[in-house]
């Protein structure tokens, strides 16, 4: 199945990058895990990491840990610190997404892309890297750029200004976790929650599959 964008109507493509562009919520939280050990505590069972703390950003899980488990956590500190062993120890670990990435592919040189993420920007651009597809987009906003992350919509406004589109309804993002899709709902955007891309998505004036 392939994605046909209209390109009349869409002048910009905004992708998030962990668990739409590249698989790698495994790799981020074996890489939690080991910080949390260092310093003798458990940090959160893995089903809940992956639906409950999709698309956070890192501080605000440390934030939100601190809260269910009752720790005292710097979450900036800690955050550093796993930024750090994860571009170190487990980067290497993630894939491709390889039904979005064929989307960016395909769409390369045809529209701008940026990707917009909660994480680090050193981490984003190393994940993008280990799977070959950095090269692709035209910019990469990450969390020190702005303000508020998802749910908010700073960061996809922020993408949409470095591309320099003014009309938010001509920007189309890819996303995989709920608060991502808030934010493009937010931000006055179309978007594509990528989890429906294995079954039938619904066509419109946007875009249509084949």
């Amino acid at each position: 199945m392939r994605l046909h964008i209209n390109l009349d109507l869409i002048k910009l493509l905004i992708f998030d990058c962990d668990g739409t562009l590249v698989d790698s919520m495994g790799a981020h939280y074996d890489s939690w895990c080991e910080i949390y050990a260092e310093h003798g505590k458990k940090f959160y069972a893995k089903e809940p990491f992956m639906h409950e703390l999709a698309g956070r950003n890192g501080t605000n899980t440390v934030t939100i840990i601190n809260e269910k488990l009752g720790y005292e956590f710097n979450p900036k500190s800690l955050t550093a610190k796993k930024d750090e062993s994860f571009a170190k120890k487990y980067v290497h670990q993630v894939k491709p997404v390889s039904r979005v990435v064929q989307i960016a592919k395909d769409y390369h040189g045809k529209l701008p892309m940026v990707v917009a993420s909660g994480g680090n920007s050193g981490v984003v651009n190393a994940s993008l890297k280990a799977i070959g597809i950095h090269e692709l987009f035209l910019k990469v906003v990450a969390a020190e750029d702005v303000t508020r992350c998802k749910p908010f919509p700073d960061i996809f406004l922020a993408a949409a200004k470095q591309a320099q589109i003014a009309n938010c309804a001509e920007c189309l993002v890819f996303e995989d976790a709920t608060i991502g899709i808030e934010a493009a709902k937010k931000a006055g955007m179309q978007y594509i929650d990528i989890n429906t891309l294995q079954e039938k998505p619904i066509s419109n004036d946007y875009w249509s599959w084949s």
